[in-house]
């Protein structure tokens, strides 16, 4: 929706429509998860995007509510996500994906004005840009995690689509340092419409 206003392809009238069409997925999200996991990330993801959409402030709160609880307990202090470890041959791809929600998160908070989601840490003094680097270290040196050896020699793990896992995470680090997460729809992000949770 944000790229569709900031390119005038969306009307007032579609925007309203839009809102009501989203309600519905809005309240059967809206019970946190119970286990801390990918799930746990994205659906705080989703609520926090939907707050933004739909200038919910109670529902922006409760999502970085949800946040910072699921962090608690979702990086350890070697910067391993212990409840993506338990995938097995797919825990890289896990934990590089759950990764990206938690950063994503923390950036859309901080253009709304919640500062600092990044530097959180777990209780057992784990945070997000420690853990990146980690799961780079990993698939840079993929020897030096021998128990993980068998899912980096899977066939087909180096690579999603036409880019390689490594190359995916190098980039995704740039994005996060340069704060350009969403470029065509960063305007959107830091106009006026923005300022609904700031005010209050």
């Amino acid at each position: 929706m944000d790229l569709l206003k900031g390119y005038d392809g969306a009307s007032p009238e579609e925007e309203s429509q839009f809102n009501d069409w989203l309600m519905p997925f809005v309240d059967y999200m809206v019970k946190e998860e119970s286990i801390k996991n990918n799930h746990h990330i994205f659906q705080t993801l989703f609520l926090l995007c939907s707050a933004h959409i739909l200038k919910d402030v109670a529902l922006f709160k409760k999502s970085i509510g949800f946040y910072l609880n699921g962090l608690r307990t979702q990086i350890n202090k070697e910067g391993f996500l212990p409840y993506e470890l338990i995938r097995g041959e797919r825990a890289a791809t896990y934990t590089l994906m759950a990764l990206e929600g938690l950063f994503q998160i923390a950036h859309i908070a901080s253009l709304h004005g919640v500062y600092g989601l990044m530097e959180k840490s777990s209780y057992f003094g784990g945070s997000l840009k420690p853990a990146l680097d980690h799961l780079l270290d990993f698939i840079q040196e993929k020897d030096s995690w021998s128990f993980m050896r068998k899912d980096l020699d899977k066939p087909g793990f180096a690579h999603e689509g036409s880019f390689s896992i490594t190359e995916i995470a190098q980039q995704k680090t740039k994005l996060y340092d340069s704060g350009y997460l969403f470029e065509p729809a960063l305007s959107c992000w830091k106009d006026s419409r923005c300022e609904f949770i700031k005010k209050r």
